[in-house]
């Protein structure tokens, strides 16, 4: 018998996993939604992205994820903004000055 077996863990985020509790990342969704910047009503908001053709153009608390704006940063709110999947997927840990020339270039 192996004394040294540690107990099976799952596999974690790249980094750990820095996205608050469930009701945290609950409050920062529907915070998201309601800002003015994004055209946000409290139910939905523009992707702040936009950088794929399947991009959702809105989303909604169900399709809303938190990019973070400095890749790797903090989920405060000075650092956070809607967008929807196919973006998020698309940026991944790409600085957003990459995004902004290529959508100037259009």
């Amino acid at each position: 018998m192996n004394c040294d077996a540690s107990p099976a863990r799952k596999p974690g985020r790249p980094g750990g996993d820095h996205r608050g509790s469930a009701a945290s990342r609950r409050a920062r969704k529907h915070w998201l939604l309601s800002q003015e910047r994004w055209n946000g009503n409290g139910e939905s908001c523009d992707c702040a992205l936009g950088i794929v053709p399947e991009c959702a153009g809105r989303v909604t608390f169900q399709t809303v994820e938190a990019d973070r704006i400095v890749p790797g940063g903090s989920y405060g709110r000075h650092n956070v903004q809607p967008a929807c999947r196919a973006c998020n997927a698309a940026r991944s840990d790409k600085p957003m000055s990459v995004f902004a020339v290529a959508r100037a270039a259009a």
